[in-house]
């Protein structure tokens, strides 16, 4: 028992660490570039971030799924981290090559120097590697060495990227900062890797029929990888890029950086243990074990996402003015729209962690095929016609049909953990909260949107307890938190 809860500390420690520094990094450069040049910057880490899904699809989920089920078995394991890394390495060095020499002859704009190219793309390599890192102590749940990475990292990224900013450096040295950034968290993942997972092990040079048989799972979810980033991770930015100026991107971007926050932030704890938790279920009743901790998955989703949803549609508008600064203020509608999506969001990945796990693998595939099939034609017209608005509006339908999907395509087993009824109720008791607090007239910028918020979730606490919202487990354990804080 104690070590489930330590790892969530350490689950949560490293996300929330990962949140708020990459956090203050947006809102530093956000305001420290021009509206053109931070357009121009995420365009560019979107291009990393599809070069680095692209190296690891398939490759980092199968090792979360099967490091975690080879627990103590160190030859398995070994063996599936020597399999799976050479896999990783072609794909990477041949990608990065590609991907280089696209930037360096095809691309068209002028707006991305050849030294910007170079350093994100050797970045890119180096991240590929430490994705790769992470997912294995993920699957070993090792989060406290994922936190200490990011805490010891992440700070002193962020001290850099400062110093950048108050000596007004130009917009190549932050590229420069992320390589080398890169480069130490893979140098730094690589020692812990070796030190605490395979024991400083020799891997494993002999076949293993097992492993190899296993390791078939890579190609779907390779697929099931790539097709969500077109779905969930930020394509709208490709096409705002394309078909509208570097400031459309920025706009776009700002709230969609927000917006991965939230689910990072919120139902990303769960997120980010579910996959190993569905992979060490066992027992005669297995299926009913894993449809109940995907129902309680749900109902953790639908706690959290549907009231910060209400919130944000109420005052989005202040968010962004207090975060991001007056010269955002068009993100804010943008905002308001894509925040609808989060509750899909998180439950799809809820969906993918279940999928994978009791292997539905080519199911899972040729949903995201589709989805992202029809993503892409979503955001083709709708950016084309609407430009920015059409962006947010693209992204939801984009979510909520890939939602829709996964229910019509499983049948019952989904339609039977999602508790309609409650979430209705969460939603109505939202909108009424939410109601009550637009009449609270507070002028102050910095305080209005924190001291609603406090009052917001005062409304939220006394409706669900008004109402009986909590089922009986709920009950229990808030009773034996306040008790152990408030001992009786």
């Amino acid at each position: 028992m104690q070590r489930k809860y330590l790892t969530i500390i350490h689950s949560t420690v490293g996300v929330y660490a990962e949140f708020l520094i990459g956090f203050m990094i947006s809102i530093l450069l956000s305001r420290y570039f021009s509206t053109s040049e931070y357009g121009i910057y995420t365009f560019v880490n979107s291009v990393t971030t599809l070069v680095v899904i692209i190296v690891n699809s398939g490759i980092s989920l199968s090792a979360i799924r099967l490091v975690s089920k080879y627990e103590g078995d160190l030859e398995n394991i070994s063996h599936t981290i020597r399999m799976l890394r050479n896999k990783l390495n072609i794909r990477n060095f041949i990608l990065t090559l590609a991907t280089i020499l696209y930037f360096l002859f095809f691309y068209r704009g002028a707006d991305i120097p050849v030294k910007i190219v170079l350093c994100f793309m050797a970045g890119s390599f180096f991240k590929a590697q430490y994705i790769f890192l992470y997912s294995v102590q993920k699957g070993a749940e090792r989060f406290d060495l994922v936190a200490k990475t990011i805490l010891i990292l992440g700070t002193l990224n962020f001290l850099l990227i400062a110093i950048g900013v108050w000596y007004q450096q130009p917009l190549e040295l932050f590229f420069l900062i992320y390589l080398i950034i890169s480069f130490l968290f893979y140098l730094i993942s690589s020692y812990y890797t070796r030190k605490y997972i395979i024991k400083n092990g020799i891997l494993d040079e002999r076949e293993n029929v097992s492993v190899n048989q296993e390791l078939s799972i890579v190609k779907p979810l390779a697929i099931i990888s790539l097709c969500s980033f077109f779905i969930m991770k930020q394509s709208e930015v490709f096409f705002l890029k394309a078909l509208a100026a570097n400031e459309t991107v920025a706009l776009f971007s700002v709230p969609f950086n927000l917006y991965s926050a939230l689910s990072t932030l919120i139902p990303g704890i769960l997120i980010n243990v579910l996959l190993p938790k569905f992979s060490k279920q066992k027992g005669p009743n297995l299926d009913s074990q894993k449809s109940y901790l995907m129902m309680k998955s749900l109902r953790y989703v639908s706690f959290l996402t549907i009231p910060i949803s209400a919130y944000i549609i109420g005052y989005g508008d202040e968010i962004i003015t207090l975060i991001y600064g007056i010269k955002y203020n068009e993100s804010s509608s943008v905002f308001k729209v894509i925040i609808i999506s989060l509750y899909f969001f998180s439950s799809i990945a809820v969906f993918n962690s279940y999928m994978i796990t009791v292997n539905r693998e080519k199911s899972l595939m040729h949903i995201t095929i589709i989805s992202s099939i029809l993503t892409l034609v979503i955001d083709y017209i709708m950016i084309s016609l609407y430009s920015l608005q059409g962006a947010a509006y693209a992204y939801v339908i984009g979510i909520i049909s890939m939602y829709v999907y996964y229910i019509l395509s499983n049948g019952k087993k989904f339609i039977t953990v999602i508790d309609l009824y409650f979430n209705i109720k969460l939603i109505v008791i939202s909108a009424i909260s939410i109601t009550l607090v637009s009449y609270v007239e507070i002028d102050n910028i910095i305080l209005k949107p924190a001291l609603c918020f406090f009052f917001y979730l005062f409304l939220m606490v006394f409706f669900i307890f008004i109402i009986g919202l909590l089922d009986d487990n709920e009950r229990f354990e808030i009773n034996k938190i306040i008790k152990r804080i408030l001992p009786i």
